[in-house]
């Protein structure tokens, strides 16, 4: 960029720039492709998860509200495509809808507003413009047609954002458009799509053999036999599996191990919107020509993929005409913006802006065009202030001397539980293996609610997306059935996964034990926990649930609080969530199914922050550690410690290649 200062302020002169990464033309197969054929180091898109150098190296404007920044876009090119890269972060879609959002744009020159909804839903967008139904009427439309297959959140939430988006482009006099085509909502349902997919991953599998066989190799190396060291049907064993193999890959080798690790899917996907994306254009090219006057634009309001090039060469904005489309991506703040990065990559052809709405900060890209003018106060990049870093991820060597861990026996479970119930203000249960619903159960079963609820406690704060919190507290007062939760919990995973609908069924157990004891069901986990490796973001995620689970005390909740182990063992952080809810304050938990299970997730090391008490479940035996509350006294039957009659192995970690 280059600049003219004037009072702190500056006109953007955006340099031609070459283009960060090239854009991977996708090769779409025709009807008598084999999936073999497929070029996979030149024909197919590769998304770099790491690099952030598109947006650090860029200079940033500030404006001091979002309408200073959208009123200059307004009659820059006809068609301004906003780019929603979270459907379903209600943040980001109650920023849009907004006469605070909607209002400059119509001032800056928008005519019309094309959104991403049904096509045949328009008859409701008309029937409240000419005041035929109030905006309650449109809201109850709205939530009646998508109430029973919604899947990023509550659907009357969702319902009354749409209300909201509508009633602000009214208000403002902005042409309003629903220009989806219903069948495309469905696509990830099709019975063809579905076994195309099935037949394509078949092959991927296949692919990825060699990768096993390179990681079988390298620990064999190290003297550990893989086959009997890890059940690779289990994520957890998986990343650890693999936590040797990274290092020891070339970049050509790492770019292959991405591309098949999404292709069945997008190869399909990409079929199935080669021809949407085309229609969709036709049909906002019919609504801004409704809506035309003079120069005037008109906005969209789409999904990111829709113009990143993501799984085609040609997409939206291309097929509106590169050159008379600016296209905005759109994030909550900087944090929403490397969340996403680390979830989907960066695809391949970047946005011309991007515009963080929380700190009002909008970046340029390489893709900038030179023509583009802005004025707005020049600000650090928030970027280039992160320190951005990833944790070796491969085994650490931490260990503990079990042998010195005093053991306790427990006649029953409750026995233990009847003791620590309220030892601290939180009870905090580490699950160390989320996939291992013997270890789940635990925690869920009659006897964990009923020994918890008789000693005062009425919270269950639990790791699943706050977005069902809706359908939790439904199905607790009885207005959704179990069979009802389930599907939604489904649809909002969008699987039909079997193992996936063991876990959910699960979910419902819980919620069902704990509604017969009195208990109240939390789901408090966000978007953010979904991205553990990155510590930055980890940070921010264990003090948004911390900060829940501190509410919910405030308002005299008494929480048990379960999560998964990484979140307490300080293995990426130097302060996880039980330094968050205030270590005086908890008491951490770390408990397994037996002393054996404890001896194969620990045999290569562990985070360095000990739990207060580990807990063996099959043995009943709670053993201390360093970390134990030295107020704490357990009360049960003297048993040897299952580490000195069977001393624990440590393995070697590998030496990274």
């Amino acid at each position: 960029m280059a600049y003219n200062n004037k009072k702190n302020k500056s006109k953007w002169g955006l340099t031609a720039a070459s283009v960060f990464m090239a854009a991977a033309s996708v090769f779409l197969p025709g009807p008598d492709t084999e999936a073999a054929d497929y070029d996979l180091k030149s024909n197919f898109r590769y998304l770099d998860i790491q690099n952030l150098s598109e947006i650090t190296n860029r200079n940033a404007l500030k404006f001091k509200d979002h309408g200073e920044f959208l009123r200059q876009l307004g009659g820059l090119r006809p068609y301004l495509l906003f780019s929603d890269t979270n459907h379903g972060n209600f943040t980001l879609q109650n920023f849009v809808a907004d006469k605070r959002f909607i209002g400059p744009l119509a001032e800056g020159g928008a005519a019309c507003l094309a959104v991403e909804q049904h096509i045949d839903w328009q008859d409701l967008v008309e029937q409240f413009k000419n005041k035929e139904i109030t905006k309650r009427q449109f809201e109850d439309g709205f939530y009646n047609r998508i109430k029973d297959y919604f899947t990023l959140g509550n659907p009357r939430e969702y319902a009354q954002i749409q209300a909201n988006l509508v009633a602000a482009a009214i208000e403002s006099g902005i042409d309003f458009h629903y220009v989806d085509a219903k069948e495309q909502n469905n696509e990830f349902h099709d019975p063809a799509f579905m076994a195309r997919e099935k037949e394509l991953m078949a092959w991927v599998q296949k692919e990825r053999g060699k990768f096993t066989e390179k990681a079988d190799s390298l620990w064999r190396a190290e003297g550990v036999e893989p086959s009997t060291r890890f059940n690779l049907q289990n994520p957890n064993d998986i990343g650890e599996y693999l936590g040797i193999l990274w290092p020891a890959l070339s970049e050509d080798e790492r770019r292959e191990f991405y591309i098949l690790r999404d292709m069945a899917h997008d190869i399909e996907y990409a079929k199935l919107r080669a021809t949407h994306d085309k229609d969709l254009a036709e049909r906002i090219k019919a609504a801004a020509h409704e809506a035309e006057d003079g120069q005037k634009s008109c906005a969209v309001w789409f999904g990111k993929s829709h113009g990143s090039n993501r799984y085609m060469d040609k997409d939206l904005n291309e097929h509106l005409g590169k050159d008379q489309t600016l296209r905005v991506e759109f994030y909550v703040d900087a944090d929403d913006y490397e969340m996403s990065r680390l979830k989907y990559g960066i695809a391949p052809d970047l946005p011309d802006l991007v515009y963080l709405a929380r700190e009002r900060i909008v970046l340029s890209t390489p893709n900038t065009p030179t023509d583009i003018k802005l004025e707005g106060e020049v600000v650090p990049n928030p970027f280039q202030a992160m320190k951005l870093f990833y944790p070796d991820r491969t085994v650490k060597d931490i260990f503990i001397d079990e042998t010195v861990l005093e053991a306790t026996g427990f006649e029953s479970h409750a026995d233990f539980l009847f003791q620590i119930a309220n030892a601290k203000t939180y009870l905090f249960f580490t699950d160390m293996n989320h996939f291992d619903l013997r270890l789940r159960n635990f925690t869920a079963d009659d006897e964990f609610m009923a020994t918890v609820s008789n000693k005062g406690r009425d919270c269950y704060a639990i790791e699943a997306p706050e977005n069902l919190q809706f359908a939790v507290e439904q199905f607790q007062s009885g207005k959704m059935s179990e069979n009802r939760f389930i599907n939604t919990f489904m649809n909002y995973l969008r699987t039909n996964d079997p193992k996936a609908m063991e876990e959910v069924k699960h979910a419902a157990h819980l919620i069902s034990q704990a509604t017969k004891n009195g208990i109240r069901v939390y789901f408090v986990d966000g978007e953010e926990g979904k991205q553990p490796l990155n510590p930055r973001i980890r940070i921010r995620a264990d003090k948004k649930v911390a900060g829940k689970i501190h509410d919910l005390n405030k308002a005299g909740k008494s929480c048990v609080v379960v999560y998964g182990g990484i979140h307490g063992d300080n293995s990426v952080l130097d302060k996880d969530m039980d330094e968050h809810l205030g270590s005086e304050d908890t008491l951490r938990v770390e408990h397994y199914i037996n002393a054996e299970e404890y001896r194969r997730l620990n045999a290569m090391g562990r985070g360095p922050d000990l739990p207060d008490l580990v807990y063996l479940m099959e043995e009943k035996i709670a053993l201390t550690t360093p970390n134990t509350p030295k107020e704490l006294k357990l009360s049960g039957k003297s048993v040897p410690n299952p580490f000195v009659v069977k001393p624990f192995v440590k393995l070697s970690p590998p030496t990274p290649q």
